[in-house]
């Protein structure tokens, strides 16, 4: 998982693809 400013965009990544499994804006 990676937040980014804590509430500002979050997505969760998988490390064994390197692939973005969700993005969402809060």
């Amino acid at each position: 998982m990676f937040s980014s400013d804590g509430k500002r965009a979050y997505f969760s990544t998988d490390l064994t693809s390197g692939k973005i499994s969700s993005f969402w804006l809060t």
